[in-house]
This record gives structure tokens, C-alpha cells and sequence, in this order.
């Protein structure tokens, strides 16, 4: 839920209930922890598709996330996260928590929508984005040399 689709880790997950999921209307509310109030995001496929299988798999209550993984500590539930990480053999991000959210804004922007759009689901201002979240990878210098080189004419 932080990668793909920008929560706070943890405090904004262990708030989710199910009526916060409209799978009808495609959209996600979102308790923001530090405004304290809802935010609305589009609940994109990938989102979509874990909560139907999460739903399946868990029996909900009050809340998406059982009362098991809401009751574990915050430090036990990082330690899960990193054990399922490098079962998959790949190298854990630093700041993981920040950097799945961060992951999530720079996705959305790459994929051409309005910042004010993705500023506005992820629940920080166009300054904090800049500033904090939004980042190059190595696709964004190969698509600059790529943009740069002259046009070759027929």
C-alpha cells in the first residue's frame, strides 16, 4: 500500500477499513495521519487487486488489516517487511517505509499526471514533493540524451 499507492507507513494502513474501499467508483479514502483528515485516490489496479485478494484471504472486521498484524508492534511489522524483502533476493531500499511512498508519487508523475493531482493523493503540498519526494532514476537521464539527439531526416 506504501508503493503503490502512497500511504504513510504504518499509521495510515492501520487505519484502513473497509468502507474507506469503494471498488465501484474506483476510489480509495485515505485517513491522513498528519492533516487529520480524509484524502480521496483513484484506486488503481494494483491497489485494486491486493485488496480483492487480501479481502479473500483475511477476514475483515472493523478493520482491512487483521487484529494480529494491527496488535504487532510497529518495529515486529518492519522486521516483516524486510524478512519478505530479502526473500525475494533484492536489496531493501533505505528509509523503505519513505521510500515506497516516494516510489508511488514518482511512478504517477512519470506516468504523465498533473502534480497538483498526485501532490493531492499522496496528501502533501507541490513544495514538500520537490523537496522530499520526487527524484531521478536512471531512465529519466537515458530519456534526456535520448529527447537531446538530433533528429535524423530522411
Amino acid at each position: 500500500m506504501g508503493r503503490f499507492a502512497g500511504l504513510r507507513l504504518p499509521s495510515e494502513l492501520l487505519t484502513l477499513k473497509p468502507s474507506h474501499i469503494d471498488f465501484e467508483r474506483g476510489r480509495l479514502q485515505i485517513f491522513d495521519s498528519k492533516k487529520r483528515k480524509f484524502r480521496i485516490m483513484p484506486l488503481f489496479d494494483p491497489i485494486r487487486s491486493e485488496l480483492l485478494l487480501h479481502q479473500q484471504n483475511v477476514n475483515w472486521n472493523r478493520f482491512v488489516l487483521s487484529d494480529r498484524t494491527r496488535h504487532t508492534s510497529i518495529a515486529n511489522q518492519y522486521n516483516h517487511m524486510m524478512d519478505a524483502i530479502r526473500r525475494t533476493e533484492f536489496e531493501p531500499w533505505k528509509r523503505l517505509r519513505q521510500n515506497l511512498r516516494a516510489s508511488c508519487e514518482n511512478d504517477l508523475l512519470a506516468a504523465g499526471f498533473d502534480e497538483r493531482l498526485v501532490t493531492n493523493w499522496l496528501g502533501h503540498t507541490i513544495s514538500i514533493s520537490r523537496q522530499h519526494y520526487q527524484s531521478l532514476s536512471d531512465s529519466d537521464y537515458q530519456a534526456a540524451i535520448l529527447k537531446a539527439r538530433p533528429q535524423e531526416t530522411a
